[in-house]
């Protein structure tokens, strides 16, 4: 008969095991925001009762648009002068 050694866990169970407890850990310290929506049954219900956003009001719902790329105002530009 051969006496089996008990070998240490891999690397990588030791991560799964501490990423498991710390999910665990994060869900029980959870406390929903109140503006938050959680889903019921897997599936999302949201009452959408806002109005919506009219035309040219864009900036100042959301802010000045962060993405600026200089050859799409150029384009843009070129298309606006070739349709007056």
């Amino acid at each position: 008969m051969t006496i089996v050694k008990k070998l240490p866990p891999a690397p990588a169970t030791d991560y799964e095991i501490a990423a498991a407890l710390h999910r665990a850990k994060m869900v029980a310290k959870h406390v929903p925001h109140p503006n938050d929506f959680e889903p019921i049954d897997g599936v999302l219900h949201v009452t959408l009762n806002a109005k919506p956003i009219t035309p040219g009001t864009e900036t100042e719902v959301f802010g000045p648009s962060r993405i600026v790329i200089p050859e799409y105002q150029e384009v843009l530009k070129k298309l606006i002068q070739k349709s007056k």
